[in-house]
């Protein structure tokens, strides 16, 4: 009896604020969205650095004098 007294207003109440339950059903959908769109750019991002981790090589110049005083052609033709 109870069940079906809620459910019945439930009804009720949904199909006299139509514009609220659309205003719903897109939040939660955007909100899944946006969701599973960040799970699936973690997991590529992990995928690519895994690929790419023991392929790139950084190397660091270290400059005896300071920058400003070494024009970019200096440094090029230095090294």
């Amino acid at each position: 009896m109870r069940a079906r007294f809620i459910l019945s207003e439930t009804w009720a109440n949904l199909t006299r604020n139509l514009s609220m339950l659309l205003s719903l059903t897109l939040v939660t959908f955007i909100s899944f969205l946006f969701i599973g769109a960040s799970v699936l750019t973690q997991a590529q991002i992990t995928k690519a650095k895994g690929d790419w981790y023991d392929k790139v090589e950084v190397v660091v110049w270290l400059c005896p004098q300071p920058v400003r005083e070494l024009g970019f052609r200096q440094i090029a033709l230095s090294q």
